[in-house]
């Protein structure tokens, strides 16, 4: 993390937190999770180091959270910054450091709202990242869909994006948005071609309209704009139109089905072709308990490996409260790829994780928790005799304790 970076964030944040008038009220929260497990696969790719003699080796690791928040009568602002120091008991440099910071700045009128976004992560292994902070039901990136994991290479990824939205009477809603976001990798030659380092650019524009007080229907037209750097990939386009339609059964049963064409083009060639995009999702919440099952289906998508990819992701949620001191959660997440242009990669696989935790005291908490990653790759290397370098095979089980100290300093 560079001093400029930091130097920006501060003066961001705070032009944000003072720009609305009024009084408002500021909160500063931390926690800390130290964790300690067994994994049979930390260098996680297709290239397993012979070295590796054990079939599990001990982990452990600190992963630090520390957020600022600042509420006003129309505008909330948060920054945050989260640390991940992991270390593997073996001879090999398998060790590694993880950041992540950004903001998230809320501007609320009568009839106009506006969201800002940045975030900027640093990681050989997101998915490590947020499992070891008991983030158990991954968010989906603004453009990126996979977190790469690629024998320890760090990574970096950048977003940042605005959101305008205009209610039009009492149930009509117009949106305009866009953002940027870049991935980097660290340098070696057995990825190249694999790992594309690339920019995108997205713009959307939609119209939301409430038909009743439990069903609405919305329409999205979004342009993107995916450049790979080095000239790795050709550049590319896509202009995707989106009808959806929402649907609250009861208030805690809600419906959500999508779909719409899709057109994707190469620059500086003559390779295009329609396609569509389609999800539907159904969540139902209780008192004390979540679920959550979709599907989502894509035209193109970048997912960091190679270039653009047709994909297909089916998920389920779910989180339960059993006693105020006992809660569970389960995620689990099956995904496939299908190359389009001269991308050489297919993916499929599956992520799935447990965690059980149990509140000790008003600030401890102890959590237990096993996961599964395993995925497949199809790929057409032959210049380089490299087919199989992303098949992953992971298991992993840990022991963690969370000290959580929410709101801890008001001002």
């Amino acid at each position: 993390m560079t001093k400029r970076r930091w130097w920006m964030m501060g003066v961001v944040g705070w032009l944000l937190a003072t720009a609305a008038p009024g009084q408002r009220i500021n909160t500063l929260s931390g926690r800390l999770d130290a964790v300690g497990g067994a994994d049979d696969n930390p260098v996680v790719s297709g290239l397993r180091i012979a070295e590796l003699a054990d079939d599990y080796v001990f982990t452990w690791g600190l992963y630090p959270h520390l957020e600022f928040h600042s509420r006003g009568g129309h505008s909330d602002v948060t920054l945050y910054y989260s640390f991940g120091l992991n270390r593997v008991d073996t001879e090999l440099d398998l060790d590694s450091e993880s950041h992540e910071t950004g903001f998230e700045w809320q501007l609320r009128g009568e009839r106009l709202s506006l969201t800002l976004n940045e975030r900027f992560r640093r990681s050989p292994d997101f998915t490590t990242f947020n499992l070891f902070q008991g983030i158990v039901f991954t968010p989906e990136g603004m453009f990126f869909d996979y977190d790469t994991i690629a024998l320890r290479r760090n990574s970096d990824e950048n977003t940042a994006s605005l959101e305008l939205e205009y209610k039009i009477g009492g149930r009509s809603y117009w949106r305009w948005g866009g953002g940027h976001s870049l991935r980097r990798y660290e340098q070696d030659p057995r990825f190249a071609r694999r790992l594309a380092e690339q920019d995108q650019l997205r713009a959307y524009t939609g119209y939301r309209r409430d038909l009743t007080d439990r069903t609405s229907f919305r329409t999205d037209y979004q342009f993107s704009h995916y450049n790979f750097r080095e000239n790795t990939y050709p550049d590319a386009r896509s202009h995707d139109v989106v009808i959806g339609f929402d649907h609250d059964f009861t208030p805690t049963v809600r419906l959500s089905l999508s779909a719409g064409p899709s057109y994707v083009e190469q620059i500086g060639t003559d390779v295009s072709f329609w396609g569509y995009t389609a999800g539907v999702a159904v969540s139902k919440y209780w008192e004390r308990e979540f679920i959550d099952v979709y599907y989502r289906r894509s035209n193109s998508t970048s997912i960091g490996v190679g270039s653009l990819s047709k994909t297909h992701r089916l998920g389920f949620g779910f989180s339960k409260l059993f006693s105020p001191r006992f809660s569970t959660n389960f995620g689990l997440s099956l995904y496939e790829t299908e190359r389009i242009f001269d991308n050489p990669i297919d993916l499929r696989g599956l992520q799935s994780s447990l965690v059980f935790q149990f509140l000790l005291s008003r600030h401890v908490a102890l959590n237990l928790g096993a996961s599964y990653l395993s995925q497949e790759e199809d790929s057409d290397f032959p210049e380089l005799n490299l087919v199989g370098l992303n098949d992953l095979d992971r298991r992993r089980a840990w022991v963690s304790l969370r000290f959580d100290l929410p709101d801890f300093w008001r001002f």
